[in-house]
């Protein structure tokens, strides 16, 4: 027994088998089947080939081909067939997957193809299915306007694609939306950290970010690194506006106002487009617009007057039509009535004859009012209306100039007080005040109230308001509150 557990006996026995089968084999007549053996082996060979499930088979070559012919003659049902039968070996491959779903949109089967690229987006097994759902369902909308579910699904697509694609800064500057909206400011701020490394015009959008997140260290570290990439950039392409307007408002956010009107006024004079001339105009506007509000914050308004009416003069030279420049003109002009510098005087004078007829009437009738020539200043006021009709700042004067003459039809100048607030983006306070008064002296106390406590949060017409509000509240019957707006009106 011992002997047939030996390994030798066995390899032995084998060896004896293998010669005695080769000696038993008629070779003389094997000769004969030699080419039905050959025939039978390439037959062998090519079904293997044939029905083998890797990429590289001549039968799924194929296929791939016939969906390649049938795709590029948009005979998308053959390429739908074609599709049907390399799935058959390949059930749950994302890639046939995706091309079934874009060929039966293709077909209009619409709902079909909708249920295929949900599944593989929301198994992140295609990253082409995550663009086409991003694309076709949720384009355009707002993250304020999405619900918290459907944002959910949004940033989880987009965590997809950049995951997927390093390079698709587009996507990653979308994501940083996403982790805004949803109060990820830490992933946020740490996205906008790479993109600004990587495209420099991001400098500008991390900045913005970081001036409303209140990380003021960030907005100057991301507004100087732009100053100097986005600046070599313009200083290599000066032809190339988006440069030209990242790098002024990189300049505009150091507070580097004059730098940055330079930059673009320097564009404005290289560009032979009237459109990106135009827009670089404008631009330069707004950079005013917010300059000037830089310098009223400031603590150092002994020159103001005359340093910000020479800024709007070359401000209206460069952008004539800007609205924000326009209104800047009137209030300035009106704010520095009671200045009798030389200067300032002649400079009020070029800039009133500058603007529109419009405006002039605008500013001339409410310096009429200002000195107690009503009739002057509603005649004025009224061509300035005609000329301007949905200007909420001159029909506002001009309710107001109206509602102080003895014979006033409070009903009609009511009508204009209404238009003034509905013709303004943002109505202001003296808007409202100007509306409750009118409302008080037609004994429409209640309404009179909600206008006039909209306008007391200006300390110019807190008094006023004060005042109007403590008889409001005695005709509706409240003396508590009457009492103590009267109080506040004589400062006790």
């Amino acid at each position: 027994m011992r002997r047939y557990l030996r390994p030798r006996k066995w390899f032995g026995w084998t060896i004896d088998f293998i010669i005695a089968w080769t000696a038993s084999i008629p070779w003389i007549s094997f000769m004969k089947g030699i080419p039905a053996i050959v025939l039978l082996s390439v037959l062998l060979v090519a079904f293997a080939m044939a029905y083998s499930d890797g990429e590289s088979s001549w039968r799924n070559g194929l296929l791939n081909d016939q969906f390649k012919s049938a795709w590029e003659a948009e005979d998308y049902k053959t390429a739908g067939i074609v599709l049907n039968r390399q799935l058959k070996g390949k059930k749950d491959d994302p890639d046939l997957l995706f091309r079934l779903a874009i060929v039966k949109e293709n077909l209009g089967e619409d709902a079909e193809a909708m249920q295929i690229m949900q599944n593989l987006a929301t198994s992140d097994r295609n990253v082409g299915a995550a663009r086409w759902m991003l694309n076709n369902f949720y384009k355009g909308l707002k993250w304020n306007e999405m619900p918290s579910d459907q944002k959910a699904e949004v940033g989880r697509l987009l965590e997809v694609i950049v995951k997927a694609d390093e390079n698709d800064l587009q996507s990653k500057s979308f994501l940083v939306d996403f982790y805004l909206a949803s109060g990820k400011e830490k992933m946020a701020t740490a996205l906008l950290d790479e993109l600004a490394r990587r495209e420099p015009l991001m400098n500008v959008r991390a900045a913005y970010v970081s001036k409303d997140l209140k990380t003021d260290f960030r907005v100057e570290r991301y507004a100087k690194d732009g100053v100097e990439s986005i600046g070599k950039l313009l200083k290599d392409e000066p032809h190339k506006i988006e440069y030209a307007l990242g790098l002024a408002q990189c300049y505009a956010l150091l507070n580097r106002y004059s730098d940055a009107v330079r930059t673009l006024k320097k564009s404005s004079d290289l560009s032979g487009d009237p459109k990106e001339k135009a827009a670089l105009n404008f631009a330069i506007g707004d950079l005013f617009v917010a300059w000037i509000a830089y310098l009223d914050a400031g603590p150092q308004k002994a020159d103001s007057d005359l340093k910000q009416l020479q800024m709007l003069q070359f401000a209206m030279q460069t952008s004539p039509n800007h609205p924000g420049i326009n209104s800047l003109v009137v209030d300035k002009v009106l704010a520095s009535i009671e200045n009798k510098n030389e200067e300032v005087v002649t400079l009020r004078k070029a800039l009133v004859k500058g603007t529109s007829p419009g405006f002039a009437h605008f500013i001339q009738g409410t310096v009429d009012l200002m000195n107690d020539k009503e009739e002057q200043g509603v005649a004025h006021l009224q061509l300035a209306a005609e000329m301007l009709p949905n200007s909420g700042m001159i029909l506002n004067n001009l309710a107001y100039g109206l509602s102080q003459k003895s014979d006033a039809d409070l009903e009609q100048v009511l009508i204009i007080s209404n238009s003034a607030i509905s013709n303004s983006q943002r109505a202001i306070p003296s808007y409202f005040e100007t509306r409750g008064e009118i409302l008080f002296k037609l004994g429409r106390y209640t309404e009179a109230i909600a206008d006039l406590e909209k306008a007391i949060v200006d300390p110019a017409l807190e008094k006023k308001c004060h005042q109007l509000l403590a008889i409001c509240y005695d005709h509706v019957g409240d003396k508590e509150i009457a009492d103590m707006h009267r109080k506040e009106a004589n400062g006790s």
